[in-house]
């Protein structure tokens, strides 16, 4: 799989700016690869929310119910041995009605509209994706969580959201 990193400044634009009201929200990600997991929390914390991780998608559940702070977005990646993100998710909203959740898909397309009625506050995301569609996907998504207006700049085109690439990801070390 082919990972990409978002390091050109040329592109970088006011409307990816963190909402000040949105920084230190509670983002928890799951995926079953290191290195994905790295990436999410190195964009989502250097985008100004708190990141939490989980392997799997019965690591993810557990780290939401044993959470003293609600989360406001669950990241998970959809093909996850152990339990996979769909049901993962499913349990996760089952529990928590104001959770929103981006689903991460490597391959499935035309996922948003063939989801199930209880998946109204998931969103997909094909990988590879921009490191800037995920943020915004997210910002979106707490201010449909707390009732807020999404500013135009920050309105979807429609319900599904395509990401392209960028760069990309230099290996560690």
């Amino acid at each position: 799989m082919e990972l990409f990193w978002g390091t050109s400044t040329q592109n970088k634009s006011p409307e990816f700016t963190m909402p000040l009201p949105l920084q230190k929200r509670r983002i928890l990600i799951a995926d079953d690869e290191e290195m994905v997991r790295l990436i999410l929390r190195t964009i989502l914390s250097h985008a100004g929310f708190e990141v939490v991780e989980a392997a799997n998608g019965e690591e993810a559940i557990a780290q939401h119910s044993m959470a003293r702070q609600s989360f406001s977005v669950v990241v998970m990646d959809m093909q996850m041995p152990t339990l996979n993100g769909m049901e993962a998710m499913k349990r996760i909203l089952s529990k928590d009605a104001t959770v929103q959740g981006i689903l991460l898909s490597g391959g499935l397309s035309n996922l948003q509209e063939a989801a199930p009625p209880e998946f109204e506050r998931v969103r997909f995301l094909h990988k590879p994706f921009d490191n800037h569609e995920l943020v915004q996907t997210v910002v979106q998504l707490i201010y449909i969580t707390e009732g807020l207006e999404i500013p135009a700049k920050r309105r979807p085109v429609s319900g599904k959201v395509q990401f392209k690439s960028t760069s990309r990801v230099p290996p560690p070390g």
